[in-house]
Parts: C-alpha cells; structure tokens; sequence
C-alpha cells in the first residue's frame, strides 16, 4: 500500500483536498448556528469578552480595520509609535491607504481638515514620508 500512495501521491492529494472541502462544509454550518445559539443564551458573557476583547492591543487593531473599512478607507499600517511616554495612540490617514499611529489627544485636537494640519506633526514623530 506504501508504495502505491507514493505512486499516486498527486491524485491521493487531490483526493484529500475534496475531502476535507466536503467535511469543512458540513460542519462549518452546525459550527455557526451552534455559534449563533450560544450568543443568544449567553449575552452577558458574550458582551463581556468583546468589552475585554476591544481593550487589548489586536482587537484596537480590528476596530480601526473595521471602521477604516466602513469608510471605504484602506488600512495599510506603515509605522508605529515607539515612544514610551505616549499612552494612549490611535490611527490617522495619511493617505486613504495609509495609516500611522500618532498620540490620541493630537488626532482630536484637529478636527477639521485633520490630514493638512497633522502634516507637521507626522513629520515631527517619523520624518517625512
């Protein structure tokens, strides 16, 4: 038998690929209407993970994903703030591809025409670009 799998190792590949597609279909589906149950049963602690979850340093990350998304805005992160002493950061546009990461309370403080007035200060943390 080894040696006939080795023979036909390409159709024994293709073989398992069809396989595994059929089962991950399958399942796939209980997978998401067992999801789909237990966050009606358990909203508390659905709730109380994605709280936790947007507080963490990846879910910041897809929350800015997703809102740069909504707005039909890319998210190409390019650099990140390696200062210390800053706190709280978030994501402004350079571009509408791509974002840095720049202090909070310097992204609020400008909040018309942002992108033209922050200019000085993405060159200020980072150079020119």
């Amino acid at each position: 038998m080894r040696k006939y799998r080795e023979l036909h190792k390409e159709y024994f590949k293709e073989y398992n690929k069809k396989q595994h597609k059929k089962y991950y279909q399958i399942h796939n589906e209980q997978l998401k209407k067992y999801k789909k149950e237990y966050r009606k049963t358990h909203k508390k602690q659905t709730k109380n993970y994605f709280k936790k979850y947007i507080k963490t340093e990846k879910g910041k990350l897809n929350r800015a994903k997703i809102l740069a998304k909504s707005r039909n805005l890319g998210f190409n992160l390019i650099a990140k703030l390696d200062n210390q002493t800053v706190r709280k950061k978030c994501y402004h546009h350079i571009n509408n591809i791509d974002t840095i990461e720049i202090p909070l309370w310097l992204h609020r403080k400008y909040r018309k025409n942002h992108r033209n007035k922050l200019k000085k200060w993405v060159d200020f943390y980072y150079g020119t670009l």
